[in-house]
């Protein structure tokens, strides 16, 4: 009975340390991947152009890779929100990455020319408005 008892608790600790043991060696073993936003530089287009063409910072190579811009498009305005994909990214690893990143550039297709409309982008603080310039 005593032995029974043993095996009971011995085998109640081996599956409580499984079912903690590999949600948390699977969080800090495998890489995953981390979008984050990042500010836009330029933006080119035209009132009457559907295609807006928007120059961000994508990161540093081997660090980050561009993540694209995303368009939010109102009768009054165009919201922009670039982002970048930071890779690999591991708790308690050290990365060497460079300071400064690399220039991308990603074309947008509007649902309506541009016009009045004014071009924001949400990352900025306070309202974001960017000036847009032709090509």
């Amino acid at each position: 009975m005593k032995r029974r008892r043993v095996l009971v608790r011995i085998a109640w600790l081996a599956g409580t340390l499984f079912l903690i043991g590999v949600p948390l060696g699977w969080w800090l073993l495998v890489p995953r991947d981390l979008t984050s936003s990042t500010g836009i530089e330029m933006v080119r287009g035209t009132p009457t152009s559907t295609i807006l063409v928007v120059t961000y910072t994508a990161g540093s190579p081997g660090c980050a890779d561009p993540g694209g811009v995303q368009v939010e498009e109102k009768s009054t305005e165009i919201r922009l929100t670039a982002s970048t994909i930071m890779r690999d990214m591991r708790p308690f690893t050290v990365r060497e990455c460079l300071a400064m990143g690399i220039r991308a550039t990603s074309s947008v297709q509007l649902s309506a020319p541009l016009g009045e409309r004014r071009v924001i982008d949400t990352t900025r603080d306070g309202d974001g408005v960017i000036t847009v310039e032709a090509p």
